[in-house]
């Protein structure tokens, strides 16, 4: 089977919101092409809609894309942020520049602020 057109396939899921199906062919493309870093991307990014998000965190962080790739360092965070796990997502952050981990920072201290009576 064609692999740019599973891929496509996965893609034109995601663009119709139909996250469960996006996720089934992410799957099987990520298995077909022996876990191309572009596939477990897109694997990760339909867990993390899916919200599985340990899952997803798991998917680039196991195979250390979150230290190779800067969409995959910033989706990990995003899982482990999503999962409540503020920590985790500041400690993937700080292998970044340090701005963005401030950056990073203000936003939880905004959200909070947000929360708080």
């Amino acid at each position: 089977m064609n692999l740019e057109r599973l891929r496509k396939r996965v893609r034109q899921y995601l663009d119709q919101q139909q996250y469960q199906s996006a996720l089934f062919w992410a799957d099987k493309v990520a298995s077909l092409s022996h876990e191309e870093p572009q596939d477990i991307y897109w694997l990760a990014q339909c867990l993390y809609l899916t919200a599985q998000y340990h899952r997803a965190a798991h998917a680039l962080r196991s195979r250390k894309l979150d230290k190779l790739y800067e969409a995959c360092r910033y989706l990990a965070a995003r899982c482990h942020y999503a999962a409540r796990e503020h920590q985790q997502a500041l400690d993937i952050l700080d292998m970044e520049e340090p701005i963005n981990k401030r950056l990073f920072e203000k936003y939880l201290k905004d959200e909070s602020g947000l929360k708080d009576p």
